[in-house]
């Protein structure tokens, strides 16, 4: 999928992930890694999470995306059509039933 930002005139795309794309998404967690702890969330994403092993899962069942800014990857999510058992807890157990991001940062 592409957008065009008019402000900008910058084109944004939508891609599956591909297996090529795992360093420059390490880099991007590890990032958000180092965000989340700086503005007060040091559990979330704790101990390299994700790992390249769920990366490269991800990739497989085709469910990792990346945003490409004029030919460089500026954000990664996974789409999940179906629940995730780290979120059950929420809504008083209660999935809501909606596709959901995880893993994103941007």
């Amino acid at each position: 999928m592409d957008l065009q930002n008019d402000d900008e005139g910058r084109k944004m795309q939508f891609r599956h992930t591909q297996t090529e794309d795992i360093p420059v998404i390490e880099e991007i967690y590890s990032h958000a890694r180092t965000m989340m702890a700086a503005t007060g969330n040091p559990h979330q994403w704790a101990d390299g999470h994700p790992q390249q092993s769920l990366i490269a899962d991800d990739i497989q069942k085709q469910i990792s995306y990346v945003c490409v800014i004029d030919g460089r990857i500026e954000a990664v999510f996974v789409l999940l059509r179906e629940g995730d058992s780290d979120y059950d807890r929420i809504f008083d157990g209660q999935c809501r039933q909606y596709s959901r991001t995880d893993r994103s940062d941007f």
